[in-house]
């Protein structure tokens, strides 16, 4: 296997489960770091043996010379540090969402085209619980879908009086997004149905938003249908009180062979 040197943009909360990551891979280098803000730069830099820290991403990769960059900053940024790489043959795996806007996300799909290998880091369909699930539906196992419910339950966004909600105390900037709940946490529960179930068309989506202190949605029920014409519906909520902070799925697949339940 070829020898891997990657280079992190982003700092925040969440590369720290990155960097853990691809320290647990064999063959890979993490080669440098960047963030605006060079003292949480540093400490990621220091906490998983990093050597070099920098502030702005092309000086990154101009001295560096990485194969590969892991994107790991605010989706605004995310369509010019893919271009930056791209243009200079690096290979790319973006956070998701990969841009604020499917029109977005289709224009730099073509402006990359072959020209690198282009991955957005959606990470559910791989947890093994789904895996699982993606196996035994594609084996056979309860024949054709007819019908299929996601539950997601979580207090992430809101909590009891004189509580930070979870998400809020993690990620602050949350609180600002005008599309939240589908497009921050649902998007990873439809990439997880889409590698169970195949491709799915978007029937409707109704939204609400119970935690008043947010700018986008916290409630969603969206409808959706299989290529053969099976229904499914998605009934999130991640403000409802009394759930754990990080949110827990319920799947029930109903096929004309058999019933597949997941919970929890």
């Amino acid at each position: 296997m070829q020898h891997i040197k990657v280079a992190i943009a982003g700092a925040g909360a969440i590369s720290e489960f990155h960097l853990k990551g691809w320290q647990a891979q064999q063959d890979v280098s993490l080669v440098a770091i960047c963030d605006p803000d060079r003292e949480k730069a540093q400490a990621r830099a220091t906490a998983f043996g990093i050597g070099a820290v920098f502030t702005d991403v092309a000086e990154m990769l101009a001295a560096t010379g990485p194969d590969a960059i892991d994107i790991i900053t605010p989706v605004g940024t995310h369509a010019p540090l893919v271009r930056m790489a791209a243009d200079r043959g690096v290979h790319v795996m973006c956070q998701k969402p990969m841009t604020p806007t499917v029109a977005e996300a289709e224009a730099l799909i073509a402006d990359v085209g072959d020209r690198v290998r282009f991955m957005v880091h959606e990470n559910y369909r791989f947890r093994p619980h789904y895996a699982e699930i993606a196996r035994r539906v594609q084996g056979g196992e309860i024949g054709r879908l007819r019908h299929a419910r996601l539950t997601v339950r979580s207090s992430s966004l809101f909590d009891y009086p004189g509580k930070v909600p979870f998400l809020l105390g993690r990620q602050p900037y949350l609180a600002q997004f005008k599309r939240l709940l589908v497009f921050e946490v649902l998007i990873h529960h439809l990439d997880a149905l889409r590698s169970i179930l195949g491709e799915i068309e978007v029937l409707s989506a109704r939204l609400d938003r119970i935690n008043p202190e947010l700018q986008g949605e916290d409630v969603a029920l969206v409808t959706l249908k299989t290529a053969d014409g099976a229904l499914i519906q998605m009934d999130a909520n991640i403000s409802a009180l009394g759930y754990p902070p990080l949110p827990t799925d319920r799947l029930e697949l109903l096929g004309d062979a058999d019933t597949l339940i997941y919970d929890r």
